[in-house]
């Protein structure tokens, strides 16, 4: 798993959850992608996944959201309640 500092695809964690709320579901799907790169270290992401899951429940992103939270595992426990 990356590192919460590092980046990927020249974005940081913070660029990829800020993605996940872009307005392009492909954007959007590519953020999830990125953001499951980075396993448990992504905690910070779960609260834009869950925004993301409820929003856009038949998106392109949905699924790759769904993987991003089982990357970040026990972390992401705060996921389980919304969904």
């Amino acid at each position: 798993h990356l590192e919460a500092t590092a980046k990927h695809e020249g974005k940081t964690l913070r660029e990829w959850i800020a993605a996940l709320a872009d307005k392009d579901d492909l954007n959007r799907s590519r953020a999830a992608d990125a953001v499951a790169k980075y396993g448990p270290n992504a905690r910070a992401a779960v609260p834009a996944l869950i925004a993301l899951l409820k929003n856009n429940p038949t998106d392109l992103s949905f699924f790759p959201a769904l993987m991003a939270i089982a990357a970040i595992g026990p972390a992401a426990g705060d996921a389980v309640d919304p969904l």
